[in-house]
């Protein structure tokens, strides 16, 4: 049996005896019977990674070259900014996304590091490359020198390389450290800068839970972080049940959404969408789906329905009577009609884009200015960034039965994107058999009401 470099195949009968190769036998017995070997191989398939990590940089480099051939890079830039050079990139990095099974944001990441590492750290690619380093060490380099001035950069990638035997936390801090001795530019100035920056961001978890991140100035962070648990120890009366990180997740949500936050004006209430299957609303078990998030369980799901004034109700029903179609007579996309195109995308409908409705834009498939129509069918929700890229890059898109999107990239390539599920899917007679003898009253919903649209059933 072949061995890589290093490593031995050593097969055996499980007594201790070395045994004829057999392919059949599970792998941690071809390959050796010590902990040695294991570890040896391990290591190894470790320094593989790395290598290929290296070429795969080295090919979207050389995919970023050929891309620009004939590009005019000097173009002026046009009133919006679009220039040939900026719609290239977008394709590389929109395309790349669809290859590698990525967002866009990652792409573009993947292309910024993979083009720094060939073009300006040639001694950390081939460290990657040798695999003497990881991938993880590798970008960290390549996030630290990024800011640097180039004349900078060569000295700081020394350094910094002398120390990439440590584990990637402590490589991480030490990276950072050595940044900040080599930059020219004072904390303070940087600073100002990197508050730019600041964002909140949310990411959807399992069970009905979210991650909510704030990209803050550290000082707020903190003093944030620290007012949290002083509140929540404070509140840790007797009898309370609530562990401290629960009351300091119960406290940041309550402040946020029912306290007073400066500078909100008041009355002022986002609304958000939540799918409910009509059994649901009844009593049945069948989840909803909420708007930016995903699944909800059934019991959530009607008490939001019932009495949460941020989040608006939208019932699927097997034969719904909502209007799915304006043809010519309306360019802007009807409350009803957006309503219904919200519930079946729930997400930015290009093929690796997660954005939420709530940041997208109602687009029609084929161009209202031409034969495009403004009904379900021709109508899909792209955030701006994929909105931009329809109508400004090479990607073609055409919309089939059931809202499926087939994306054709510049290249020719074609890429499949489909609504989401939509929760509690039931037949008609499913519905009648569960309406026997009940009525939205009887399962403790109000009625909408006057000045709210009736459901669309």
């Amino acid at each position: 049996m072949a061995a890589a470099d290093g490593v031995r195949f050593v097969p055996t009968d499980g007594s201790g005896d070395t045994a004829s190769p057999n392919a059949d036998a599970p792998l941690g017995i071809r390959i050796g019977h010590s902990v040695t070997d294991l570890f040896d191989a391990a290591a190894r398939t470790r320094e593989m990674a790395a290598t290929l990590d290296a070429w795969q940089a080295q090919f979207i480099e050389n995919a970023v070259r050929l891309k620009m051939i004939g590009v005019e890079c000097t173009q002026a830039a046009t009133a919006d900014g679009w220039t040939a050079e900026v719609v290239a990139m977008r394709e590389l990095s929109s395309e790349l996304g669809c290859r590698l099974g990525i967002s866009d944001s990652a792409a573009r990441a993947l292309i910024e590091r993979s083009c720094s590492l060939v073009r300006t750290l040639p001694h950390t690619l081939q460290a990657l490359e040798r695999g003497t380093i990881t991938v993880r060490h590798a970008h960290v380099v390549v996030d630290e020198a990024g800011s640097l001035p180039a004349e900078a950069v060569p000295e700081y990638e020394a350094a910094v390389l002398e120390r990439a035997s440590v584990p990637i936390g402590r490589f991480t801090r030490l990276a950072r450290a050595l940044r900040e001795r080599m930059h020219p530019e004072s904390m303070a100035t940087r600073a100002v800068e990197a508050l730019e920056k600041r964002h909140v961001g949310i990411e959807p978890a399992r069970d009905g839970m979210a991650w909510l991140t704030a990209h803050l100035p550290a000082e707020e962070a903190v003093a944030i972080d620290t007012r949290l648990t002083a509140a929540a120890r404070a509140g840790r009366v007797e009898g309370e049940e609530r562990t401290i990180a629960q009351l300091r997740a119960d406290l940041l949500a309550h402040l946020l959404i029912d306290g007073e936050c400066s500078g909100v004006p008041a009355g002022i209430r986002p609304s958000v969408l939540v799918t409910v299957p009509v059994l649901t609303l009844l009593g049945a078990d069948a989840p909803a789906q909420l708007e930016g998030h995903g699944p909800i369980d059934a019991e959530t799901a009607r008490r939001l329905a019932a009495d949460a004034p941020s989040f608006t109700r939208l019932l699927t029903h097997p034969e719904t009577s909502a209007v799915l179609s304006y043809g010519k007579d309306a360019y802007a996309v009807p409350a009803d009609l957006r309503r219904a195109l919200r519930a079946r995308d729930q997400r930015c409908r290009y093929v690796t884009c997660d954005a939420s409705v709530a940041h997208a834009e109602a687009d029609h498939t084929d161009d209202f200015a031409g034969t495009g129509q403004t009904a379900l069918d021709n109508l899909a929700f792209l955030c701006r960034g994929h909105h931009h890229l329809k109508h400004r890059t090479g990607w073609k898109v055409e919309q089939h039965e059931g809202g499926v999107l087939v994306w054709t990239s510049p290249e020719g390539l074609v890429y499949v994107d489909r609504p989401e599920p939509t929760p509690g899917a039931c037949t008609a007679a499913e519905v009648d058999a569960f309406l026997v003898g009940r009525s939205i009253t009887d399962a403790g919903s109000e009625p909408p009401p006057d000045d709210e649209p009736p459901p669309p059933f």
